[in-house]
């Protein structure tokens, strides 16, 4: 990945997945967060569903911002 670079993540369609699922996703996903990545956007299915998960990533500081909309993740990271 180039310094600086940003993302959209369309999660709509997603399923759920178990505890254990999830915390082999958040071991993949950190590293790639943290690897000089600007900004990005996870296009969530609910607004509850993106702001449990915002909640979580900003305890970890990473650039990240969930929303619920393509439109708004293309405002997100168009840094406007």
């Amino acid at each position: 990945m180039k310094p600086g670079w940003v993302g959209i993540f369309d999660l709509r369609e997603q399923v759920p997945v178990t505890p254990e699922v999830h915390h082999e996703l958040l071991k993949t996903w950190g590293p790639l967060m943290q690897s000089q990545m600007a900004r990005s956007a996870f296009v969530m299915p609910f607004a509850v569903a993106a702001l449990q998960a915002q909640r979580g990533v900003d305890e970890a500081g990473l650039p990240v911002t969930f929303v619920t909309s393509l439109e708004e993740a293309q405002h997100v990271v168009s840094g406007v």
